[in-house]
């Protein structure tokens, strides 16, 4: 199903497991995040979904706090944005930078 860079082809077996588990309706378990650290935790996972061309740069808030959520669906919102920013130009030379702030 999957060919080419074997980082690549792991991640997008990740996403393929994450949205499986979303689409069976689990249980949802929020807990207190700190997004800026859920972020940072997928910072890896996030680079292998994007091409080389397409630079990415991880924007952290300052003092945003914490939030209850759960962290499945927060790294899968993550996900669908990364791979959704890298669609509108797949060879284009672009930059991505998720920033987390303060909702105004």
């Amino acid at each position: 199903m999957y060919r080419g860079n074997p980082a690549r082809v792991g991640a997008c077996r990740r996403v393929d497991a994450a949205t499986a588990r979303l689409q069976r309706k689990q249980t949802v378990l929020p807990v207190v995040l700190d997004l800026n650290d859920a972020v940072k935790d997928m910072n890896k996972m996030l680079r292998r979904l994007i091409d080389e061309n397409i630079e990415m740069t991880i924007v952290p808030g300052k003092q945003i706090g914490h939030v209850k959520a759960d962290s499945g669906y927060v790294g899968q919102v993550l996900m669908n944005l990364v791979v959704n920013a890298r669609m509108p130009c797949p060879t284009a030379a672009s930059s991505l930078s998720p920033p987390t702030s303060h909702a105004r």
